[in-house]
């Protein structure tokens, strides 16, 4: 499980295990019982050979009957078998030469059954754990177990056999070997218990497990992830108080009220609910990565803003002067930050500081285009920030490495052409909704298109994310791999879906203030960034039901908060009667 991603250090997962474990008191070889073999017919030097659990095709009992039709054709007396067990296959497994049937029986005949034996035959590949091949082993006698699903109980050639193969010979020809050499059969049934008793003994395994309850209960629930995050996540909300304080929180309603404190509640949850780092873990590292994942957002805010700027000059050289800064900006800036960032510290760490963007927007909207800010649009703008922040905590913060084969394979899934279909449906529809305009829908209709189709060609980040695996694969592989078809055609898809986002985003801002256009912008990227993710490389399978739901809550946050944008130039009493909605 650890090995599949099940913990993670990122996600807040610590796998212990809660092991299994037989009685050895209970189950031991002082319970052999001569009168239990004389009553079913087996000579003191007779071989048996057991059969414990359910008779049914999943189990292998072809494989038993195989190897009993072999053992008795070879050892005509000398060898006989027990099957306790009930099925479909029991009559035919009772019906083999030398084997009797013992059907079902109660925990307090089994110790007796199992010690009574010689080996037990248990070739069953369906097994999670086996307790029958653990009960045998405190038992004392060896055990010939399929190795797909015991080898983690039976050490070949130690304490029994873990057959490799599917069919019958191998088990054959283990337990011929323990017929022919009784020491060496001994030896493996002492080798068993030995094991049983020292790894396996239940008293020794549930205090095991109390032990990590008592350590898990003892430590607080919850502990920041760490202080200079505190400071700079402080250092904002300080920033930010005044301004709501001295102009909004006066005036706010009880909705908005509720937003505010849902945002509080989110934020609380990010910085205490992290992981515990100790002192000897913790690198500063990550302070250098924080301020150049803020500089990309700010590269990326300022490129923004710069494109409704553009509109409202006149010189020309001044307009392409503007036109150029903003271009360096988000092509160049702002991607050579973001990637610098994530070598100096962790992605979980980072992803959260995508919000950054909406503050950064809003300072600059207010101070260089003179824009303000509505309370229906402070609503929408807490409610954004917190689904975002949420879907960045919750969502997977794991990286694999793929080849170029497995990388290209990834393009023909189903699931992927499906979700390219209905991107291609939804760019349509709002395509032509921005080509006609306010001329047959409502402004916040067209203004919700703006958003929705350039930050579902920018959120498409499964080609950039692609293209740096190449790159990746080429350094560790094959530097031609750069020169593939398929880097190439990452390369102009990336590009392309880059330029024609920020195209029709320039166009919305020519018509739209960009603190009313922007965050619808940053909803629908982060929203086509998660799934495409998701879809694309497959990241829902690492998904468990609390982070599913949490990225639900955190999208309907979103989606919230777009559905009160709203333009600044509305008076107050619209606002509240939320026309703009109509």
């Amino acid at each position: 499980m650890v090995k599949e991603g099940f913990e993670s250090r990122e996600q807040g997962n610590k796998l212990k295990v809660w092991g299994r474990g037989v009685d050895v008191t209970k189950f031991h070889p002082n319970k052999r019982s001569q009168a239990f073999r004389i009553k079913y017919g087996f000579a003191p030097d007779d071989v048996v050979v057991l059969w414990v659990g359910r008779c049914v095709p999943e189990k292998r009992p072809d494989v038993f009957i195989q190897v009993m039709q072999a053992l008795t054709k070879r050892f005509p007396e000398r060898v006989k078998g027990v099957i306790v067990g009930r099925g479909s296959s029991y009559n035919a497994m009772c019906a083999v030469k030398n084997c009797v049937g013992l059907g079902w029986q109660t925990s307090d005949n089994l110790p007796e059954i199992y010690a009574s034996c010689d080996v037990l035959c248990f070739p069953s590949t369906v097994e999670t754990f086996g307790n029958v091949t653990l009960e045998a082993m405190a038992s004392g006698i060896p055990v010939v177990a399929a190795e797909v699903c015991s080898s983690h109980l039976v050490e070949s050639g130690v304490n029994g056999y873990a057959i490799t193969g599917i069919d019958a010979s191998g088990y054959t020809e283990a337990i011929v070997k323990l017929i022919e050499d009784s020491k060496l059969s001994q030896s493996m049934g002492k080798a068993g218990r030995e094991r049983a008793v020292r790894d396996f003994e239940i008293t020794d395994v549930m205090s095991r497990m109390v032990d990590n309850y008592v350590e898990e209960s003892s430590k607080p629930p919850f502990k920041a992830k760490s202080l200079p995050i505190v400071n700079c996540v402080g250092l904002v909300l300080l920033l930010e108080c005044p301004y709501l304080t001295i102009y909004r929180l006066g005036r706010m309603t009880p909705r908005q009220w509720a937003a505010v404190c849902a945002f509080l509640i989110l934020m609380a949850i990010y910085l205490y609910g992290g992981d515990e780092v100790s002192p000897e873990e913790q690198s500063y590292a990550w302070i250098l990565g924080v301020a150049l994942a803020t500089g990309a957002q700010l590269s990326g805010a300022v490129a923004k803003v710069l494109f409704k700027h553009y509109y409202k000059v006149k010189p020309r050289i001044k307009k392409l002067v503007i036109l150029a800064t903003s271009y360096v900006c988000i092509i160049i800036l702002n991607p050579v930050l973001g990637l610098a960032a994530y070598s100096f510290a962790a992605q979980s760490l980072l992803a959260p500081l995508s919000i950054l963007n909406l503050v950064w927007n809003a300072v600059l909207a207010n101070f260089v285009l003179g824009e303000t800010l509505t309370k229906a649009n402070m609503v929408a703008y807490v409610l954004i920030c917190s689904g975002c922040m949420l879907s960045s905590y919750f969502g997977i913060h794991t990286h694999k490495d793929y080849s170029y084969d497995e990388l290209m394979g990834l393009f023909s899934a189903p699931l992927f052409k499906a979700f390219m279909l209905l991107e291609l449906v939804i760019g349509l529809v709002s395509g032509y909704i921005t080509y006609v305009g306010e001329k047959e829908y409502p402004p916040w209709i067209v203004r919700v298109m703006y958003g929705c189709l350039a930050g579902m060609l920018g959120g498409n980040q499964f080609l950039s994310k692609s293209l740096s695996e190449v790159i990746s694969a080429a350094i560790r592989d094959d530097y031609k791999l750069i020169l593939s078809p398929g880097a190439l055609f990452l390369i102009i898809g990336t590009v392309l879906v880059l330029v024609s986002g920020l195209r029709v985003l320039q166009r919305g801002l020519k018509n739209y203030t960009a603190m009313s256009l922007v965050p619808i912008y940053q909803g629908f990227f982060t929203i086509t960034m998660v799934a495409s993710a998701l879809v694309f490389f497959r990241e829902y399978e690492l998904f468990t039901v609390k982070m599913a739901q949490a990225y639900f809550f955190s999208l309907v946050l979103i989606f919230g908060g777009i559905s009160q944008m709203q333009p600044p130039e509305m008076d107050d009493a619209e606002e509240i009667r939320g026309e703009h909605m109509a």
